[in-house]
């Protein structure tokens, strides 16, 4: 299958993936010039919505980038278009690629009701829609609008290459609190919450932010794998939930929140309640075969739903229904 993912403009250069690495898009030969930029980890791992290209073996386009799109025979696009609507059109992405299925992609899944109206007009262009929460109904005005499948995909994630570079054997019995602190309707009461568990518990809380290093990802996994407990209170399922992804890939436990992959992973702790949250920190505290078994089904969970093999079962089953 022959695949690019594409998006009308963003800080992202364009990519193509070979080998399961990274290297910048140029043409007319392919280019020897490894890729990688604040969100990923050297060429090899890119997280979330970057990582449908790995997945499947194509490349990434920034619209904005070219002033007309290169010339390659596609079979599959996923395609974003948030802001260009007037540049960027499906119709001549139909003309450039006349044999690709093109798939309208819901990328940023916070803002979406800002332009939900020209954002609408482009899905109901392509052949389907893919959004990467299970729970459609909150998007109501594209289930209420679209005239195009809708289809659930969730965002890879290259375990793997996680688990063999990040994985820590031996870590101390503490908590790292998940502060969204450039994002307060997503902080929810972490904060708090973690302070008092600390406190009551005598806990070692950790807390470090790597948003503004230059490469914050990679920065960010050398700190919390350390910590057996992941706080993380995020009210907002609409969000898919990396975070809780990788603390399953890594073999800690996440405490807190209700992002998508949330309830997938973490079910018993995929809430808010204090109450509920305490008692499953106090028994996994208590009892190393239960967390153990916590974090034994989590790490299957995450190889089940999120891996990229999964991703490729579940387009390919999307694709055919």
């Amino acid at each position: 299958m022959n695949f690019a993912l594409i998006v009308d403009s963003c800080k992202v250069g364009s990519y193509q993936v070979r080998n399961g690495k990274a290297y910048k898009f140029t043409e007319p030969e392919s280019s020897s010039i490894p890729f990688q930029f604040h969100h990923s980890i050297g060429n090899e791992c890119f997280m979330g919505f970057w990582s449908y290209p790995f997945v499947f073996d194509g490349c990434f386009l920034n619209w904005q980038e070219w002033k007309e799109l290169p010339d390659l025979d596609l079979d599959v696009i996923f395609v974003s278009i948030e802001k260009r609507f007037n540049e960027c059109t499906i119709e001549y992405l139909r003309s450039k690629y006349p044999n690709a299925k093109i798939y309208g992609y819901v990328k940023e899944t916070w803002n979406w009701e800002h332009t939900w109206q020209n954002r609408l007009n482009v899905f109901n262009q392509c052949d389907e829609v893919i959004v990467p929460v299970e729970d459609i109904n909150l998007f109501p005005q594209l289930i209420n609008n679209c005239t195009r499948k809708i289809s659930y995909l969730p965002q890879p994630v290259n375990i793997d290459y996680l688990y063999d570079n990040f994985y820590k054997e031996d870590r101390a019995e503490s908590i790292f609190a998940y502060d969204i602190s450039w994002n307060k309707s997503r902080q929810g009461n972490t904060m708090k919450f973690a302070q008092y568990i600390s406190r009551k518990y005598n806990i070692e809380l950790v807390n470090v932010n790597t948003q503004h290093e230059a490469s914050q990802w990679e920065s960010f996994l050398n700190w919390w794998p350390k910590s057996t407990f992941h706080i993380n209170l995020d009210p907002m399922p609409i969000f898919p939930g990396q975070q809780a992804i990788q603390c399953a890939t890594l073999g800690v436990i996440q405490i807190g929140g209700m992002n998508e992959s949330h309830p997938k992973l973490f079910p018993d702790t995929a809430t808010n309640d204090y109450e509920i949250l305490e008692n499953k920190f106090s028994e996994y505290l208590e009892n190393y075969d239960s967390r153990i078994a916590v974090m034994q089904d989590a790490f299957k969970r995450v190889n089940d739903v999120y891996s990229y093999q999964a991703i490729r079962d579940k387009f390919k089953i999307t694709d055919t229904v």
